[in-house]
């Protein structure tokens, strides 16, 4: 049995890179709780429909999603109870009934003392009466809330996208296993559910849920066995319980800090493991101890490593939830670590219940360069200190508010980086160093690849947003968002650049007024021509051409046509090409199987992320333009190739 670690030996980016890691694995199967089902009421329609792409994609690929018997059954006791509209939002009529009784409260006791106060000039009459008015202007924009948490729409989309992943549990021979097992495991402090120990009802439920993920955890060993299948595979539980008779935090984790590993404290957030006693027992039951634990929001936080912009409303609602419910939390400069994702090879043995040796970087090329032979970045148009080429050097707990900032933002922790995003409209008019606003626009575009919702707010509104600052400083925060998307910590150009949030980035280094931005960047990108068909600044388009045809459906009355993909056209190569054995199962760096649909707008999205180019900037020319928005069949034998091969180890 472990005995559990006091120092977690990796940083945050390490933790979540490596949870998001095992989460994307096509050999990790996930389990979800009865409260990630219930927390789904918390959640706007869109996204909601970013978390049932990401569970479709799990129960596509061999049937990796499911959902313990016995939290189906909670969760259908809750539901006929009502329990679940507690979780959701405020209705409109509730919201608009409490501002009018706080008016009603006003009109008992406000008078003239109490209005000059509070520094209001005018009448109490006048005062009343603007009240009134401000709470009836209130109600024209709050209805918009009726069409995002109706509770049986909610519902409606769960039982839709989730019912087939229930698993087919015999629940009452666990119910019975749980009663007579379930009490001597809580006076040993046995996890999981010993803290439920007190509760008058379900207090068995936690176990029952673990003796589902053991059982069906061991069918699957035997089930690849019987197949001489020995790969290893890995078990994700996805819960919001944070109870520590599942998981525990150690005292101190990993940070670098000065180019140096130091131990920190395990504070903001608190990086959790599964208690050791859990994957003993997991090891016992099964012949192996990968399993881990996670809660939902840090689930999406370690997935917006590999697919931010696929999660961007998903991690964005779960932002404004988090900080409704504790407040935003700004950590302290010794707590933090950069937002390097390269893992030292060191073996992370605990990290996430997992051993794994990892080796390189995530997305840079390897040092010896492209072809084995050193790259000379060509001479930019201004130099930029090495501390900011290779920010992972920069050190960012230098004294000044700009490093405040950016020491915040290098937390790869939304609840710390979104007031450090804030906080940058103080210091707009500062005259700080042109490679200290390089460093910050670089890792601006860091926390909003990470999906931290202020830094993708200020990338949305980009035009705005440096407009607000001189010409000279604005210039250099553009070079660093924009250097960021090909360049890792270390300076070397990405195998995979960061395409997530590119559009408004591309629309504004395009523009006359940042001509200067657009100089340095092209010296800095001069080396990789040609891997890069569009170039920074650019504004001409790039021709995709897609033919399908259409034929008809099946003989039902309400049959629709059928389109299938005969060409697509991209950079002078066709993409649809005779399906092969290397190919032939592969769903990763843009890949369809025979089998599969896709529309014109997933295929502009790949190759926009694949290719650096932005979608405004790929002009599609179909030859049927009535099925811009249909689903599009790819036909039988072959495969729609979407990534681009031309990087050695791309992505």
């Amino acid at each position: 049995m472990r005995l559990g670690l006091h120092v977690l030996p990796n940083t945050i980016d390490e933790y979540l890179e490596n949870l998001g890691r095992i989460a994307q694995d096509p050999n990790t199967l996930v389990f979800l709780d009865t409260n990630i089902l219930g927390y789904l009421y918390k959640l706007h329609s869109a996204a909601r429909k970013e978390f049932f792409n990401w569970t479709a994609e799990l129960e596509l690929v061999d049937g990796r999603l499911y959902i313990p018997g016995w939290s189906a059954n909670e969760y259908l006791v809750k539901f006929k109870n009502g329990k679940f509209s507690e979780y959701a939002p405020s209705r409109p009529e509730q919201v608009s009934k409490s501002l009018r009784n706080l008016w009603e409260t006003a009109s008992l006791f406000v008078d003239d003392d109490v209005l000059r106060k509070i520094g209001y000039a005018d009448t109490r009459d006048n005062f009343l009466s603007g009240f009134d008015d401000a709470i009836a202007e209130l109600e024209k924009f709050t209805k918009v809330f009726l069409q995002q948490f109706e509770t049986w729409e909610v519902h409606n989309e769960i039982t839709s996208n989730l019912s087939r992943c229930v698993l087919k549990s015999d629940l009452a021979g666990l119910c019975a296993r749980a009663a007579s097992e379930g009490d001597a495991r809580i006076s040993h402090r046995l996890p999981p559910g010993f803290r439920d120990s007190n509760k008058a009802e379900n207090k068995y439920g936690d176990l029952i849920i673990w003796y589902e993920i053991l059982e069906h955890a061991k069918q699957v060993v035997a089930q690849r066995l019987a197949k001489n299948d020995t790969s290893l595979w890995h078990i994700l539980f996805v819960t919001n319980d944070e109870k520590p008779d599942w998981v525990y935090a150690p005292s101190k984790r990993v940070a670098e800090i000065k180019g140096a590993r130091r131990e920190v404290r395990n504070v903001d957030p608190a990086l959790k493991l599964p208690d050791p006693t859990l994957v003993s027992e997991f090891y016992s039951a099964v012949g192996h101890d990968n399993f881990s634990i996670a809660t939902l929001p840090m689930l999406i936080r370690a997935l917006s490593f590999f697919r931010a912009k696929d999660l961007e409303h998903l991690a964005s609602a779960i932002q404004i939830e988090g900080e409704e419910r504790t407040g935003s939390v700004e950590g302290k400069a010794d707590e933090i670590s950069t937002t390097s994702v390269e893992l030292t090879g060191t073996l992370l043995e605990g990290a996430l219940g997992v051993q794994v040796r990892a080796e390189g970087t995530l997305d840079s090329v390897e040092q010896p360069g492209l072809n084995g032979i050193p790259i000379e970045v060509a001479a930019p148009a201004i130099d930029y200190p090495p501390d900011a080429v290779r920010d992972g050097a920069y050190e960012a707990d230098a004294p000044g508010v700009i490093n405040e900032i950016i020491r915040a933002l290098r937390s790869s922790n939304w609840y710390t980086q979104n007031p450090a995003i804030q906080r940058i409209k103080e210091i707009r008019s500062e005259n700080f160093p042109p490679a200290q606003w390089f460093v910050l626009g670089r890792n601006i575009y860091q926390a909003a690849c990470g999906n931290a919702q202020k830094a993708l707010e200020f990338i949305r509104n980009l035009d705005i947003e440096l407009s607000r600052f001189p010409d000279e400083t604005a210039v250099h925060l553009l070079s660093g968002m924009v250097f960021e998307i090909y360049f890792d910590r270390d300076g070397k150009f990405r195998r995979r650049p960061k395409s997530a949030h590119i559009e408004q980035l591309m629309r504004e280094v395009a523009n006359p007024r940042y001509q200067r931005s657009r100089d340095i960047l092209l010296g800095h990108l001069a080396p990789f021509d040609q891997w890069l068909p569009f170039k920074v600044g650019a504004s001409e388009p790039i021709s995709l051409v897609v033919e399908v045809v259409e034929s008809a459906g099946d003989d039902s009355a309400d049959s629709k046509p059928v389109v299938s993909i005969q060409s697509v056209q991209f950079l002078e190569k066709e993409l649809l090409n005779d399906i092969d054995a290397e190919n032939q199962n592969s769903h990763w760096g843009g890949i369809f199987s025979s089998t599969s649909t896709t529309t014109i707008r997933q295929i502009e999205a790949e190759l926009s992320d694949n290719f650096v180019i932005p979608e405004w900037a790929i002009a599609t020319q179909l030859n049927l333009p009535v099925h811009l928005g249909s689903k599009l069949r790819i036909p039988e034998g072959k495969v729609l190739t979407l990534s681009r091969p031309t990087i050695p180890d791309y992505g």
